[in-house]
């Protein structure tokens, strides 16, 4: 099982905001088999070494030190701890403060040391929905679940219907008449309880879904998922459906076929969003220049900013005019410049997406779409 936490974009903001002298960014991927965490513990020992032989060729004081060294061995001696994680981990510390967060999502190992968190590793967790919601329409019942890295539960829902067979036996008065006549009397009765069933369910589901931005996957006939999608105001609901009777289907085969779904779709956004990029450009309402997109960004001029969360560019963003002085080296006195976009782009309003560096055109760490050109 997985023990993820939660991630919002307050807690997005919150962690961006943080200054301090020595901010010690930690991440690391992580075992859900208990057996398996004393390596991640070995690993977690490693990376907090690391992050000390920063701090001393830095020339850090040993008095701020040596509390980010206590909570980090505080942290490696929780068994409990180890022993509820999930896909990675990211551990922030200060002289003065530990957070943890387990991610649903594999993230490579990495220290980095400044006077700000490295956050951008977590920007997924904000535009790639990790979670997915799973309606499925059967004639003998209907379930909602709730979809993540291929573990899924069934979510109860108040009014939800129990089955298309208790509403036709709702109906009252029977057909008379010719057989043909009778027949297609009760093909259409047939075709108007469908539909009042279909939309008993989307009124269910309206009040749970309510200011929720998580994919809902449909599945089930296909003529109960096209009179679902007549009433269905969900705006994020997934085209593309999973055809048939799932009531025999194993859970984790299910989990798939939906995550590779919600894949699909986002990757679909990804490069609608790169096509924008592209069709603004002459207008310079768009760039894949990070200095042009560090002076957007300090002019508050970003709408959508698309990061490459794999690589970094180490450096610094000098005063109020956006420009980039990249150092090419991480160390105590620099910082991950494609961070601080994404912290001044959120701070503004904007939408950042964080993406696989094979989603982005060779040699771009960055694309932007501006609300107005310069």
């Amino acid at each position: 099982m997985l023990h993820i936490d939660p991630f919002s974009e307050l807690d997005f903001r919150r962690l961006d905001e943080v200054r301090a002298d020595h901010c010690v960014s930690i991440y690391l991927p992580t075992h859900t088999v208990s057996r398996e965490t004393d390596q991640d513990k070995i690993l977690f020992k490693n990376l907090v070494k690391e992050a000390v032989a920063q701090l001393s060729q830095a020339g850090a004081d040993k008095r701020r030190v040596w509390p980010i060294e206590e909570q980090h061995q505080g942290l490696a001696d929780n068994m409990q701890f180890w022993n509820h994680v999930a896909e990675s981990l990211a551990v922030f510390v200060t002289p003065d403060s530990i957070e943890t967060f387990r991610l649903p999502r594999t993230v490579s190992a990495e220290v980095e040391i400044s006077d700000r968190f490295h956050i951008k590793p977590l920007i997924p967790l904000l535009a790639f929905p990790h979670t997915a919601y799973l309606l499925d329409i059967a004639q003998n019942q209907v379930r909602f679940w709730e979809v993540a890295e291929g573990h899924m539960h069934e979510v109860e829902v108040p009014d939800m219907p129990a089955s298309f067979n208790e509403a036709l036996e709702q109906r009252t008065g029977d057909a008379t008449g010719d057989a043909e006549s009778v027949n297609m009397r009760q093909d259409e009765h047939r075709k108007v309880r469908q539909r009042q069933f279909t939309r008993a369910i989307a009124e269910a589901l309206r009040p749970v879904l309510h200011g929720q931005r998580t994919p809902l996957v449909l599945a089930g006939v296909d003529t109960m998922l096209i009179y679902y999608r007549e009433t269905d105001t969900y705006p994020h609901t997934a085209e593309e459906t999973i055809s048939g009777n799932q009531e025999h289907r194993r859970h984790d085969e299910f989990a798939a076929e939906v995550r590779a779904i919600v894949s699909r779709r986002f990757d679909g956004e990804i490069r609608a969003r790169l096509d924008r990029v592209e069709a603004l450009r002459n207008d310079g309402r768009s760039s894949t220049d990070v200095m042009e997109i560090a002076r957007a960004a300090q002019e508050g001029r970003v709408e959508s900013l698309i990061v490459d969360v794999e690589r970094e560019l180490y450096g610094t963003l000098s005063g109020g005019i956006g420009s980039v002085a990249p150092d090419g080296e991480a160390s105590a006195s620099t910082y991950d410049v494609l961070d601080e976009l994404v912290g001044l782009t959120i701070r503004q309003g904007g939408e950042v997406i964080g993406v696989e560096e094979d989603k982005l055109p060779e040699d771009v760490k960055v694309a932007a779409i501006f609300r107005y050109a310069a």
